[in-house]
C-alpha cells in the first residue's frame, strides 16, 4: 500500500484521492513570485501578471470519474481557471447551500494530470 505524503500512514487505494495543491502555472512561480505575485489557500488562487495586465483566478474542485468494479467515483482534485466575474460569483455562493442550483461555469483545467493526455488548458464546467 502507498505511504500518504500528509500524514505518512499507509492507505487503502480505495480511500486515496490525489489532489493538486496549487494550478500548475502557480507552482511554476519562483518563490519570489508566488510571495509578490500570487494570493493562494487551499481552495482559491489569483496569480497577478507581471506587465500589469489581468490577474488570472483559480479555484479548486474535484474531478469524478467512475472505474469498473470500483463502488464510490474516483475523484481528482485539480485546479480550474475561470474569469475574473465567475471568480467573484464562486465568492459569493461559497456558503451558500443552494449553490449547486446556479448555472454552471465555464473553465479551464489548469493542471496536468499524470498518465492522461493533455488535460492542462481542457474546458470543463464546474
Amino acid at each position: 500500500m502507498p505511504k500518504c505524503a500528509t500524514c505518512d500512514q499507509e492507505h487503502s487505494l480505495e480511500t486515496i484521492e490525489p489532489a493538486f495543491r496549487r494550478p500548475d502555472d502557480y507552482v511554476k512561480l519562483s518563490p519570489e513570485e508566488q510571495e509578490g505575485r500570487a494570493k493562494a489557500s487551499d481552495d482559491l488562487c489569483r496569480i497577478d501578471d507581471p506587465h500589469g495586465g489581468m490577474p488570472r483566478y483559480f479555484v479548486r474542485s474535484t474531478m469524478s470519474f467512475r472505474v469498473a468494479d470500483r463502488e464510490k467515483p474516483f475523484r481528482w482534485g485539480v485546479w480550474a481557471e475561470i474569469s475574473e466575474a465567475d471568480f467573484r460569483d464562486v465568492l459569493d455562493l461559497w456558503s451558500d447551500p443552494d449553490q449547486s442550483a446556479h448555472v454552471p461555469i465555464d473553465a479551464t483545467l489548469a493542471n496536468q494530470i499524470p498518465n492522461y493526455e493533455l488535460t492542462l488548458g481542457m474546458p470543463c464546467k464546474l
